[in-house]
């Protein structure tokens, strides 16, 4: 996945690298490299940010996983903000 860089004027919104989604499969394990960006929803609606923890890797919870235990564990609605002036990589 491709993150363009932001500029020093953009507003929060002009800066996603991916909007907001849920992962299609059963659990997506994420190593964050220090740039951060990761943000989660919370049931209220309010996104929190996932900052990045060295020597840890962040689980989401896919769609698939959510319908395999009848919705017992919930998809994790997550996007990624770009706050860096350089481009980006992620290999999914």
């Amino acid at each position: 996945v491709y993150y363009p860089p932001s500029k020093a004027g953009d507003e929060a919104e002009e800066r996603f690298g991916v909007a907001p989604h849920t992962d299609f499969g059963v659990l997506t394990l994420l190593l964050q490299d220090n740039s951060g960006g990761l943000q989660v929803q919370s049931k209220s609606g309010e996104w929190i940010e996932a900052p990045p923890i060295p020597g840890t890797l962040v689980c989401n919870i896919g769609d698939l996983l959510a319908r395999w235990s009848n919705n017992r564990f919930a998809s994790t609605l997550h996007r990624v903000v770009n706050r860096s002036t350089n481009a980006r990589y992620s290999i999914p």
